[in-house]
């Protein structure tokens, strides 16, 4: 009879609890739910300071992408220079040739190209 009368004072409307009221009583469910949101809270953080990181190296690869493409901008810059001046040499190489008679060197030249020959 003690219980009954422990589960009386308890409860004196005499109504039963539901379930949810029983839950959120019983000091397991305490326990665990504030462990949950002690978890939940250290992961949240964790993902902020990944996403953080995530936008960093985002920067840092949108930087080093823009420093490569400048680099390569400059290489094939360079390369036309180049080019354009194999070309220009070969042509007066060829004038050169032709104009001084050496008909044998000018055809074996005529089979020789740099770059692209119908530039030449």
């Amino acid at each position: 009879m003690a219980s009954n009368t422990t589960e009386q004072e308890e409860n004196p409307s005499g109504v039963e609890p539901s379930k949810e009221e029983l839950v959120h009583k019983c000091p397991y469910h305490k326990e665990t739910k504030e462990k949950i949101e002690a978890e939940s809270n250290e992961l949240f953080t964790e993902l902020i300071e990944k996403d953080a990181q995530n936008d960093e190296l985002r920067a840092q690869n949108a930087d080093h992408i823009k420093t490569i493409n400048q680099q390569k901008s400059q290489i094939e810059q360079k390369d036309k220079e180049i080019n354009k001046n194999q070309q220009e040499k070969f042509a007066r190489l060829k004038a050169l040739l032709f104009t001084t008679g050496n008909a044998e060197q000018s055809k074996n030249l005529q089979s020789f190209s740099i770059g692209n020959p119908s530039q030449i």
